[in-house]
């Protein structure tokens, strides 16, 4: 702003232009001054929502193999194999019981079919056989399988090697097989005596007989 001398008498006109000036100086700005200190940090907001899930990543690689783990317990013992022993297996000829009896004998009457068995460890027996021309007898023909603990050829000293009658029926032609019966435990010695015989004829009929086995397992 321009000075004004001292003492010096001013008419209206300077007057009022002195008194706009010092109202203009007054409304004016002075020089900025230096930044004041930072104020104390605010309390921190609310957290926003959770963003949206971003892409999977890549598969990692694949980790080193494990090692061996410890052998588990052994399983349980699985069913013994049957054993099959031959009775009468010759290709070239039968057995023909001839006028079979009623009573029991040995099969076809002969006691050559005696067979030493182990059975110590045997469970259960059958009886298989191929009956080539059954019988009309009506008093149920059959052949069975017998045992005696120590040789015999008396017929009456075996007994039924099952704790059911082992045996398959004459009556019908065909190829045949009991069901498995469980072995007596008085049978089941490491030197079991083993036959089978026939029974139920009526003196007449002849059946024929194929092959013969008894299983054991």
């Amino acid at each position: 702003m321009t000075g004004f001398a001292v003492g010096k008498s001013f008419d209206e006109r300077t007057l009022r232009y002195m008194a706009d000036e010092l109202t203009r100086l007054s409304r004016s700005g002075g020089a900025i001054g230096p930044a004041g200190p930072a104020g104390a940090n605010g309390a921190n907001g609310a957290a926003g929502p959770a963003g949206a899930d971003g892409a999977t990543g890549a598969a990692g690689a694949t980790g080193a193999v494990g090692s061996t783990g410890p052998t588990g317990p052994a399983g349980p013992t699985g069913p013994a194999s049957a054993r099959s022993i031959a009775v009468h297996a010759d290709a070239t000829a039968s057995i023909t019981m001839t006028n079979q009896a009623a009573a029991e004998q040995f099969l076809a009457n002969s006691n050559r079919n005696i067979t030493l068995m182990d059975l110590s460890t045997a469970v259960d027996i059958r009886l298989v056989a191929r009956v080539v021309t059954g019988s009309a007898s009506a008093a149920s023909p059959r052949i069975r399988v017998r045992y005696v603990n120590g040789f015999t050829v008396t017929i009456g000293s075996y007994a039924d090697i099952g704790t059911s009658e082992v045996a398959v029926s004459l009556t019908t032609a065909g190829m045949f097989a009991s069901s498995w019966i469980p072995i007596v435990v008085g049978a089941q010695l490491l030197s079991c005596f083993v036959a089978v015989t026939q029974l139920g004829g009526d003196a007449v009929a002849a059946p024929v007989l194929g092959s013969v086995y008894v299983e054991v397992r």
